[in-house]
């Protein structure tokens, strides 16, 4: 297990107190963030809730047992190892206190603003082996690097956000940076459901339920996504292939001949999500893939 607590930055404040010192409580001082490194793919719970580092029994940092630490410690940075993780602890609605979901099963419950990132999309997996799904944020987290999959959200817990977000059920501001959400199932939101009032900032999805803003030229294939802006493409077929290895840290689907994504797109990346620069065409391509002639 190893485990680095980072202090946080010293500031000068300047205090007016309008009533006497001493009869002002002074509230407990925050639990310094921390740097936890998952060591093992086991999925295993924190064997002493109470206490700062990640251990389990075994004395290894799980992923189940490095969040559960994390909510102790806000701001705090997780780093996960290539590997699988396989969640393996069947939720259990027994275990709920009020609205709260039960952290030591099912799904992981991310309480307190975290940063977890892995060493890349086709390396680092986590896979929510169809129990549940594989996060419940309800505080701002950033997740990169990682490919989630193989969620299953149904009501098991709690209303409303129960059978939505096969991979992630989102209350807070979550970003996704170069993370592929695959192989998930829900009641709406098959990969993401963003609860109302959160704030998704997505890199690659399957489905969200979620506002969207378009800023135009995008393909909505059913539009369900309501989508109004110049040069968006509602009801049409994108003729995308299979999502697949084509270079870069994610897999991307590649654009087939005659796809309505082929130099369709204005204000683009100076670069798809593989690095190809663009335009490769009379102009950008819609989408993560920029078609090479």
């Amino acid at each position: 297990m190893r485990v680095r607590v980072v202090p946080a930055t010293p500031a000068d404040t300047v205090l007016t107190l309008k009533t006497p010192l001493a009869d002002t409580a002074a509230a407990p001082p925050a639990a310094a963030p921390a740097e936890f490194v998952v060591d093992t793919t086991s999925d295993a719970v924190r064997a002493d809730p109470s206490d700062g580092p990640c251990c389990t029994t075994s004395g290894e940092c799980s992923l189940r047992a490095v969040v559960m630490a994390a909510n102790a410690r806000p701001s705090s940075k997780v780093t996960l190892s290539p590997g699988h993780e396989r969640l393996t602890i069947p939720p259990d609605s027994r275990l709920i206190i009020g609205d709260h979901p039960d952290p030591t099963t099912g799904d992981l419950n991310v309480d307190a603003p975290t940063t977890i990132h892995g060493t890349g999309a086709r390396s680092t997996i986590i896979d929510t082996n169809r129990l549940d799904r594989a996060f419940r944020l309800r505080a701002d987290t950033h997740v990169s690097d990682v490919t989630i999959t193989d969620g299953r959200a149904e009501q098991r817990q709690l209303p409303f956000t129960d059978t939505g977000g096969g991979g992630i059920a989102n209350a807070g501001h979550l970003t996704l940076p170069r993370v592929a959400v695959t192989g998930n199932s829900a009641g709406y939101g098959g990969g993401v459901f963003n609860i109302p009032d959160a704030h998704l900032d997505l890199a690659d999805r399957e489905k969200a339920f979620a506002t969207l803003t378009s800023l135009g030229h995008n393909i909505d294939g059913d539009s369900s996504c309501r989508l109004s802006a110049v040069g968006h493409l509602p009801s049409r077929d994108p003729l995308v292939g299979p999502l697949a290895n084509h270079g870069g840290p994610t897999d991307t689907v590649a654009l087939l001949p005659g796809s309505p994504a082929l130099d369709a797109a204005e204000r683009r990346p100076a670069t798809d999500q593989r690095g190809v620069p663009r335009p490769q065409g009379a102009t950008c391509d819609i989408g993560a893939y920029e078609h090479t002639p």
